[in-house]
């Protein structure tokens, strides 16, 4: 994913997570959707977060 800057035909994290809500909220089951921006997992990954 670029960044927004140089973005010019790739939906937005936020247009993103809208259209997986829409699709998963079809399921009577409910579900859970994990939505994360930046890089904070990458330090989470290897547990270096600070």
């Amino acid at each position: 994913m670029d960044y927004e800057i140089d973005r010019t035909d790739q939906p937005s994290l936020a247009e993103m997570t809208a259209k997986a809500v829409s699709i998963l909220q079809r399921n009577p089951k409910g579900f859970l959707l994990m939505v994360e921006g930046g890089r904070i997992d990458h330090g989470h990954h290897v547990n270096q977060a600070k």
